[in-house]
């Protein structure tokens, strides 16, 4: 079973399909894309490309290398907590408390 989205001719979200599991009963004139998530998707949006949908793939890794980043840039002293935006502290420190990890 897929989820994804029928397209019109334009490119442009004709609905949102999950658990799909006859791509053959397309309608006339649409095509259908499997996306890994139909999150945040509306009828009458452009669908993501498929370059796109690996890119937002790959935000939480890059989210969790830029947080460890941040974490030994102030245990080292290259930068202090103040030298961040307060809300993007605050951030930083809700993803670590939900890990079980101290507040930087």
């Amino acid at each position: 079973m897929t989820d994804g989205v029928l397209l019109d001719g334009a490119g442009k979200i004709v609905a949102i399909v999950h658990g799909r599991s006859d791509k053959a009963n397309t309608p006339t004139g649409q095509t259908f894309r499997a996306l890994d998530s139909v999150v945040g998707l509306s009828p009458g949006m452009v669908a993501p490309t498929e370059g796109t949908q690996q890119l937002a793939a790959s935000d939480h890794e890059m989210a969790r290398g830029v947080e460890d980043l941040i974490a030994a840039l102030i245990a080292k002293g290259t930068i202090t907590k103040t030298d961040l935006p307060a809300p993007l502290l605050a951030k930083i420190n809700q993803r670590r408390a939900l890990r079980g990890e101290a507040a930087l």
